[in-house]
């Protein structure tokens, strides 16, 4: 099979991409199309001997050969161009996120690949070993009824030293900031681990380095689940080298109980270079108890509550013994040669299986997106249809 790869200066993970395509045994040339020839010593080094060709357009490339996948990772503002003239040729699409500014105009590409059978799958990541495992969890009634999920993650805003992503930082060309560029695999893995559809969106989305940034660094989404259950999601950019490490005791919600629960954040908060590293959890909670996932430490904690009968959820009056039961399992991830999202994607081409994700995956996200957004601005619930 062959591929085009489509890129810029500023494009999202493109020599990550070039390596997956170099590595995938389904691969067999790659035609790349960049314009600025900025980043092809890179990618042919991540192609190996499958870089058939560099080329300013797509246009170049579809009146000599013809790609049956298109890898597009670009500035958000000029990847629905790029996306269209891919699917207008009949080429399955794998974009990177978000894909385009806006749902508006990102619908329009979806419902055009839906309607010529084509594939126009957005890169968000959620099938990871964490949200599997509480994706299986929920399936099985481990937790009984689900109250609600939150999460927390942080990264730095290293990209601000970088001249080259300048874009990243600028709404008219990225559409988003944290949400767009971090979160948005997280809002994707909530829908993943609930298997329901978000209704409901309210929140706050602003940048605290004002003026320099013209997009979020930090936001907080809260969402409704068809269910009744709820989500809440903080995602922020912490600046290089200005925070000190820091421990936090944090008041969740275990079942029917409010409980203090000290939830340390690791002490390691700086890496050697003197840049804030990463913490990344999500915790959910039900009427029999809690998962509790720590990315950084590879910790999965079910907690589950029961009486001294031994009934799980079943706490009775306030004055009766109770005790949490701890199960720890270490979930870690596999090394891999072969990607296993593009190796997915790759499969659901040749007929065996499905995408990684669905095409109205990418276009329910940049709708939460605009729905938080919204609801930052207005002080109003936005509701989804």
């Amino acid at each position: 099979m062959d591929a085009i790869f489509i890129t810029e200066k500023l494009g999202w993970h493109r020599t990550s991409w070039a390596m997956k395509l170099g590595l995938n045994p389904d691969i067999n040339k790659v035609y790349l199309v960049d314009p600025s020839r900025e980043n092809v010593d890179l990618i042919r080094q991540g192609l190996n001997s499958k870089l058939a060709g560099v080329y300013d357009s797509p246009e170049e490339v579809f009146a000599n050969f013809n790609p049956k996948l298109a890898l597009i990772t670009m500035a958000p503002l000029r990847m629905p161009d790029a996306i269209k003239s891919c699917l207008e040729k009949g080429i399955h699409v794998l974009v990177e996120k978000p894909g385009a500014v806006s749902p508006d105009v990102y619908k329009p590409l979806v419902d055009f690949a839906n309607s010529n059978k084509l594939l126009l799958t957005m890169a968000l990541i959620a099938d990871t070993p964490f949200i599997n495992e509480a994706r299986k969890c929920i399936q099985e009634g481990v937790l009984g009824k689900i109250y609600g999920i939150n999460e927390l993650t942080v990264d730095h805003q290293r990209w601000r030293r970088h001249a080259d992503f300048e874009w990243v930082f600028n709404k008219k060309e990225a559409g988003g900031g944290i949400l767009a560029h971090l979160a948005c695999h997280k809002v994707h893995g909530f829908r993943r681990i609930m298997g329901e559809e978000i209704v409901e969106v309210t929140g706050f989305a602003d940048s605290i380095c004002k003026p320099e940034l013209s997009v979020e660094d930090n936001i907080l989404l809260n969402v409704r689940f068809e269910s009744g259950a709820v989500g809440i999601l903080h995602a922020a950019y912490w600046g290089p080298g200005i925070y000190q490490p820091v421990e936090t005791e944090v008041i969740e919600i275990k079942g029917n109980e409010a409980i203090l629960d000290p939830a340390v954040l690791p002490t390691e908060l700086l890496n050697d270079n003197g840049i804030a590293s990463q913490p990344a959890f999500f915790r959910i909670w039900g009427e029999y108890g809690t998962i509790f996932a720590d990315y950084r430490t590879g910790d999965f904690i079910v907690d589950l509550i029961q009486n001294s009968k031994g009934e799980k959820g079943n706490i009775g009056l306030p004055n009766e013994k109770y005790s949490i039961v701890r199960e720890k399992r270490n979930i870690v991830s596999k090394e891999f040669k072969n990607d296993p999202f593009l190796a997915s994607f790759i499969d659901a081409i040749k007929g065996n299986g499905q995408p990684p994700n669905s095409n109205e995956d990418g276009l329910k996200f940049l709708q939460i997106q605009q729905a938080l957004y919204s609801a930052s601005s207005t002080g109003r619930t936005q509701k989804l249809h």
